[in-house]
């Protein structure tokens, strides 16, 4: 896609002519054309990628905050335990997120208790409930809800192949199992269209 200038703007003239957008159907053939010199400028969301840009000559890396979040979502269609506020309570003080923002993060995300983030000041609610990471009361609240036994919840946990998000899953899998969960990591290709169609 090229974009030009519109001379009947009414303001100042902008200081490119044009500028180009180009799209690539993987990052990996993003940060080749990037290589190449094919293109000056990328944008990826993703930290495994930092280290090898940084090595390019005359690159410059900047960050930003953007406004999204990853979490882990659950579909009570195929487990019925998820109905179950203990439940859902448990898994989620079940995971220390300060250790994986640090140590899998890189600390370059923010613990938040909303969909809504914060920089959203009119919608995000200030006085949410804090959750915090508790593996003798998330063992407390399975046992309320009928999970004493270990192994006796079972959760498959889905997760994209990327790299950085694996190994999220993983911690979180690691602290599921030690107050008795048993989890499955399934694997998926990051197709958005099909994920949507099913």
């Amino acid at each position: 896609i090229e974009l030009k200038v519109y001379e009947g703007f009414f303001g100042r003239a902008p200081f490119l002519p044009s500028l180009t957008v180009r799209f690539y159907p993987t990052i990996q053939d993003l940060i080749e054309a990037f290589q190449k010199r094919e293109v000056t400028l990328v944008s990826i969301s993703s930290e495994s990628f930092t280290p090898l840009l940084a090595s390019e000559k005359n690159t410059h890396l900047t960050s930003f905050a953007l406004p999204r979040y990853f979490a882990v979502f659950l579909n009570a269609k195929q487990n019925p335990a998820f109905e179950k506020k203990e439940v859902r309570e448990a898994l989620l003080v079940a995971i220390d997120r300060d250790k994986i923002i640090s140590s899998i993060l890189g600390g370059k995300a923010k613990k938040v208790n909303s969909p809504i983030p914060s920089i959203l000041e009119k919608y995000h609610a200030k006085n949410l409930p804090l959750y915090e990471y508790s593996q003798a009361k998330a063992q407390e609240l399975l046992k309320n809800a009928g999970f004493a036994k270990e192994g006796s919840l079972k959760i498959s946990l889905t997760v994209i192949r990327d790299e950085k998000l694996q190994s999220v899953a993983q911690a979180i899998a690691g602290y599921w199992e030690k107050v008795g969960i048993e989890v499955t990591i399934i694997p998926i290709e990051a197709d958005i269209g099909k994920l949507r169609d099913e």
